[in-house]
């Protein structure tokens, strides 16, 4: 019976380790690095401009008090961080996660901080970009809604559902945007398409900065009041420091 039970082991060990091999091994993990603060919506539904909150434009409630999206079902997140004074209102910051958002800021997959709206242009005619539908301009809101303006060869031409902001080049076809809302405020931008004064009705201004690798450092509210980033080894935000309070 040894003899026998010997034979059989002879037989199956090499089995046994075959078998071992082919099991599929999960794979190592890949730590996520920050490369860029553009994100797209891959929404199934997207909403209007006008509906990026609670209601949709007059009509019935776009997203319901739990944050999800009656339309297409994605759900939203929001986290406040901080409030401070400032001389009209006061200098609110949070983060909004939204499932349908593809690509990460320096907070994370799906993570927009709310002062960070974003211009990108994209040329479709590249011998000659600035004639009449010769590029567009893609603008992504903090609030996860995304904008496009097309170039008619002298304006832009808001090409998304009731979007009223408007978009120019103060300083010509070569220099940076600017973005100004129905009440005079505005955003103008950096030569990369990130936002670098944030301005009120009444001129007062918050102002960005960041380093070659498109990381916000910093930035300075409308009372001189300076808050200072933070970040990771992989390019993430991991502090935001109030300096001055």
């Amino acid at each position: 019976q040894i003899r026998f039970l010997g034979r059989w082991v002879l037989l199956l060990a090499p089995l046994v380790v075959l078998a071992v091999l082919l099991v599929p091994r999960p794979r190592a993990a890949q730590a996520l690095t920050f490369s860029d603060p553009w994100w797209s919506n891959v929404s199934s539904n997207l909403e209007c401009f006008c509906s990026s909150d609670c209601g949709s434009c007059g009509g019935p409630a776009v997203w319901s008090p739990e944050g999800v999206n009656y339309l297409s079902g994605a759900f939203s997140h929001h986290i406040h961080l901080l409030d401070n004074p400032a001389k009209v209102g006061s200098v609110s910051i949070g983060l909004l996660w939204r499932s349908d958002i593809d690509g990460h800021s320096q907070f994370g997959p799906g993570w927009i901080p709310s002062w960070e709206t974003t211009v990108k242009k994209t040329i479709v005619n590249a011998g000659s970009p600035e004639s009449n539908g010769g590029h567009y301009v893609t603008v992504n809101y903090p609030s996860g809604f995304v904008g496009v303006f097309e170039w008619d060869g002298s304006a832009y031409v808001a090409d998304s559902c009731a979007l009223t902001d408007e978009l120019t080049r103060p300083s010509g076809p070569t220099n940076p945007y600017r973005l100004t809302s129905v009440d005079d405020s505005y955003i103008d931008f950096t030569a990369a398409g990130l936002p670098s004064a944030l301005v009120d009705r009444r001129g007062n201004t918050t102002t960005l900065s960041y380093n070659g690798s498109h990381q916000v450092t910093g930035f300075q509210d409308d009372r001189g009041f300076d808050y200072d980033f933070t970040q990771n080894g992989d390019g993430f935000v991991e502090e935001l420091d109030a300096g001055d309070g």
